[in-house]
């Protein structure tokens, strides 16, 4: 037995302690309008926490206005607890606010309280390829097999638009003259004449064609069709998937994306988007509008908004630019005509540049068409490999976006574009469309008491800003950090239809006039850029906590970026698309793995939103991930503590027992390592389990002394193993968990190694949840080193890990300064850190021990919240 470790009797796990159902509770919940411009039946879609052991019904819940009228809900478990209970339960409805306005709410739930009986705002019938929805007067209808997303659109007995031209896909393409590319390694087009894969002027229209219907959620407030498709020429197809949601208001909301799956040294996308063409032939009004003005045309005139930089707009008519130009769109366009009218909008339109928005005429049929990428004649969507003298200006945003590390790259097969559509369709009243473009870029959310989500634990043990007046500071300090994060986007321009979302991590003062120069942003191979295991989560827990709204509409954009973007690929070495992996600016690694997705923080994403394209995202990861879930052996390897990590998480989130991990045998395995004065294996390593115990034996290692690497310097606590096992300890209370956190604890705090730290991962959770466990103050003077020195300029270049990431500098790269150091950053590793210790350090509270006396038992709890 090691010295050090105290044993398990002594000790107070923390665990999440389970509560009776209940009959009849109320929740006050607010929803407030953030964009200024008036909603009218508009979708609110978010989640709220429920404790542990009072909801199993997620039907069972009702909602009510500030007048006591009980309104159509929609439900929908997002994440359960261990038994089975709802965790977080996603709320759906419609709401009607005034610019700036805030709405009470009050939510009840339990098992007294009835399902919704009312009538549905929406119904879905049909079947065998052909389905119909209808919300009032507005139907949608579907063919499986037909030739436009959405078959026909219309109001009542009148065709909005004509039979087979409800919404069209649309893509253009050009191809260079590179051979057979796919009998190429990567190596070998990688290394093509840049001149050979230069597009050619002729241009190809790609021909849309749907492949599969289902609906997937139904209820009284919307539908949602996933309609499954591709877009086809000659021996190309790229996949596109949309989810339809048609509310009962008469929204429709359209999520839309592409993947590309081309040859980046042939194929060149020039534009694609949507299409919607009137059923009758009449004249129509064509309204476009950007920088706040709104500017009225006919529509046979073709006109057309081009967004083509972050900060520049224009106008044609007729295909001649107008006098009219700007800097930003507002998002969308309108188009009305007989009686009818249709208003479409793109979410974050000028952020995702280069867009098109225009009207036309065909045949005296106006039509509304949205390129959603699209810019100047000539343009196309450069997704080469860089070669010297030659950057792909695709993903090259702003002249101030430094370029280094051209070592190691990949395919762009693979990527993925996701764009957010809202449509609305109307009969009469040429002037009465709705806001949708400062509507649809920041949609209404659910906000309920901090204090209140905090209590509940299903984001962890966090303390809520307001639980004390001396953490309103501790609120502007982490405001602070983040609000840099933001910062840097805006000075560097990281805008494009590829970088949109993209989370800097490596600030650094270039160039000849670096005193006059706005800081800039330099990638260094991956390390400059990872939207990692737990980069976004930060901005969502400060936003939970009582944090600005900017901070979650940041969360989303990075993480939406992440799951389109920074991705493993479709390609020969067989990746699979939707795996995250890291992100530089040249533009695929081949090395990325669990750890270096923000698979946690996406998960957290898809809890609060249900978003289903969040989802599939995280799916097509876990569909990897079959080797570590196995019941009868464990896997040992850098990725392990992200991969388990992750399968808790998904068995948390689905129920199914097939993700459920071996943990309680992984964490012996880990321990019987971590006593040998051993790290976990560089690669893969199948360990055997015999009665939950390790078969060391039978495994490639032959013995827990018989690996190739010794000493605790690996990546047994860098790579997310410890936090794995903290989460299920903390629901479980496992004590074979809990003697392997406790052995891991006591060996690291006397080799040293908890001092350690990673540019990805943190061991602050570990650190936090040991301090709760134990009371043994060394923990949380470890984690007040980890917190405080990089943020007062200290130098850790004697413990930093070999690259010297955490010896800082100042805006300008001399040293001692505020924060950043050159080349990764401590700023995102610090907020990374942040949102993982939730039992040590405000605004992550931890239990109150009396005495200073090393080991003493913390008083109170083995279940219920931690006390600040």
């Amino acid at each position: 037995m090691l010295s050090g470790i105290p044993p398990l009797g002594v000790l107070t796990p923390p665990v999440i302690g389970r509560a009776a159902a209940v009959r009849q509770k109320r929740l006050q919940i607010a929803v407030e309008e953030p964009s200024g411009v008036a909603r009218r039946g508009c979708p609110v879609r978010f989640a709220v926490p429920i404790p542990r052991g009072e909801l199993r019904d997620p039907s069972r819940a009702a909602l009510f206005d500030d007048e006591g009228t009980r309104l159509p809900l929609q439900t929908k478990a997002t994440c359960f607890w261990p038994e089975g209970d709802v965790k977080w339960l996603l709320l759906e409805f419609t709401a009607s606010l005034r610019p700036g306005a805030q709405r009470q709410y009050v939510l009840e739930y339990g098992t007294q309280v009835p399902p919704w009986d009312g009538d549905d705002g929406v119904t879905v019938t049909g079947r065998d390829g052909h389905l119909r929805v209808q919300a009032g007067n507005l139907w949608l209808s579907f063919v499986r097999g037909g030739a436009a997303w959405v078959d026909a659109i219309g109001v009542g007995r009148r065709l909005v638009t004509a039979q087979g031209l409800g919404v069209l896909g649309f893509l253009r393409y050009s191809r260079s003259s590179v051979r057979a590319p796919g009998r190429m390694t990567e190596e070998e087009e990688a290394k093509l004449p840049w001149e050979q894969t230069q597009p050619s002027d002729q241009v190809f229209a790609m021909k849309p064609r749907v492949t599969g219907l289902e609906v997937v959620e139904r209820g009284p407030v919307q539908v949602t069709v996933r309609v499954d498709g591709v877009l086809a020429h000659r021996d190309l197809e790229l996949p596109v998937r949309l989810y339809v949601r048609t509310y009962a208001t008469g929204y429709i909301e359209i999520t839309h994306t592409l993947t590309y799956a081309g040859y980046p040294s042939r194929d060149h996308v020039r534009e694609y988007g949507i299409e919607l063409q009137m059923a009758s032939r009449t004249d129509a009004v064509a309204t476009l509008s950007g920088d706040g003005k709104r500017m009225e045309y006919d529509a046979a005139d073709a006109p057309a908004l081009t967004q083509s930089s972050y900060e520049r707009f224009a106008v044609t008519v007729r295909g001649r630019e107008d006098a009219v130009c700007g800097a930003r769109t507002d998002g969308w366009i309108d188009v009305y005509g007989g009686g009818l009218g249709v208003t479409a909008a793109v979410q974050h339109a000028w952020q995702n540049h280069p867009v098109r928005m225009s009207a036309a005429s065909y045949g005296g049929r106006p039509a509304l068409r949205i390129a959603l990428f699209g810019g100047a004649p000539g343009g196309f969507l450069d997704l080469r490999y860089p070669q010297e003298g030659h950057t792909s200006a695709s993903y090259r945003c702003g002249d101030r976006l430094g370029l280094v590390g051209r070592d190691a790259w990949g395919s762009a097969r693979g990527l993925a574009k996701t764009h957010r559509l809202m449509l609305f369709v109307r009969e009469g009243g040429a002037s009465t469309y709705p806001e949708l473009g400062p509507a649809l870029d920041r949609p209404l959310l659910v906000r309920c008491s901090p204090a209140y989500v905090a209590s509940t634990r299903a984001v962890g043990t966090v303390t809520p800003y307001d639980a004390d007046k001396r953490l309103h500071g501790v609120r502007e300090y982490v405001s602070l950090l983040l609000d840099y994060c933001l910062f840097l986007q805006s000075a560097n321009a990281l805008y494009g239809t590829v970088d949109y979302g993209d989370l800097p991590t490596s600030p650094k003062w270039t160039g000849p006039e670096a005193a006059d120069a706005p800081l800039s942003v330099v990638m260094e191979g991956a390390e400059g850029w990872c939207n990692g295991q737990a980069i976004a989560l930060p901005f969502v827990l400060h936003y939970l906590m009582g944090g600005h709204r900017r901070y979650w509409d940041f969360a989303e954009h990075s993480l939406r970026h992440s799951m389109d973007v920074d991705a493993e690929h479709l390609g020969a070495a067989g990746w699979l698309p939707g795996r995250f992996s890291r992100h530089d600016q040249l533009h695929w690694r081949r090395a990325g793995g669990p750890q270096h997705g923000p698979a946690r923080a996406a998960l957290c994403h898809y809890w609060l939103t249900g978003d289903l394209r969040t989802w599939d995202a995280i799916s097509a990861l876990a569909d990897s991930l079959t080797g570590y879930r196995q019941p009868n052996q464990v896997m040992l390897d850098p990725e392990a503590g992200a991969a388990y990590h992750l399968l808790l998480l998904l068995w948390e989130t689905t129920r199914d027992g097939q993700y459920l991990p071996p943990l309680a045998a992984a964490a012996r395995a880990q321990r019987e390592l971590v006593e040998a004065g051993l790290s976990l294996p560089d690669r893969p390593t199948r360990v055997p389990l015999q009665g939950g115990k390790p078969k060391w034996r039978e495994s490639a290692l032959g013995s827990p002394s018989g690996q190739l690497r010794t000493g605790l310097s690996g990546p047994w606590l860098s790579e997310g193993f410890a936090d794995a096992l903290v989460e299920y300890a903390e629901l479980t209370g496992d004590q074979e968990v809990v003697r392997a956190l406790v052995t891991i604890g006591a060996v690291g705090l006397a080799s040293g190694e908890l001092a350690s730290r990673s540019p990805y991962t943190t061991s602050e959770r570990l650190l936090s949840w040991l301090f709760a466990c134990t009371g043994d103050r060394r923990y949380r003077d470890t984690l007040l080193e980890h917190r405080l020195k990089p943020l007062l300029g200290w130098d850790f270049t004697g413990s930093a890990d070999a690259h010297g990431a955490y010896a800082p500098h100042d805006f300008r790269g001399r040293r001692g300064g505020f924060v950043g150091p050159s080349g990764r950053n401590s700023i995102i590793a610090h907020l990374t850190k942040a949102a993982a210790a939730p039992y040590a350090l405000t605004p992550f509270a931890a239990p109150r021990v009396k005495s200073g006396d090393e080991g003493r038992r913390p008083r109170g709890r083995r279940s219920g919240r931690a006390r600040g």
